[in-house]
Order: structure tokens, then C-alpha cells, then sequence
């Protein structure tokens, strides 16, 4: 993996955490209780891809 696509995937990983992060306060701001189960992170070791795609033309966000 370049370092590149990790440096991509820790910056994903830490959104992630922060949007946990964010629900449960926005959740107890109302008075609610919010059980998040374990977050799925971003990896190289799991793709989402259904069927073939030409992976040249994807691009990360």
C-alpha cells in the first residue's frame, strides 16, 4: 500500500470516529441515549465493489 492511500484511509478512518463522536453528542444534547456498535473502518483489506469496474477511472474523495 502506498503511503498515499494509507495516509487517505487514516484521514477516512478519523472521520469516521469524529461522526461517532458528533452523533452522540448531538443524542444527548436531546436527552437520548445513542449505542453505536464498532465503527467499520476503512481498509485495503476489504473493497465494496460489486462486479467489474475499471478501477483507472475511480477516483478517492
Amino acid at each position: 500500500m502506498k503511503n498515499a492511500d494509507t495516509a487517505l484511509i487514516n484521514r477516512m478512518n478519523q472521520k469516521v470516529i469524529d461522526a461517532g463522536e458528533a452523533l452522540n453528542v448531538i443524542y444527548d444534547a436531546f436527552g437520548k441515549d445513542l449505542v453505536l456498535g464498532q465503527p467499520l473502518f476503512y481498509g485495503k483489506e476489504v473493497e465494496f465493489i460489486c462486479g467489474d469496474h475499471n478501477l483507472a477511472l475511480l477516483v478517492n474523495y
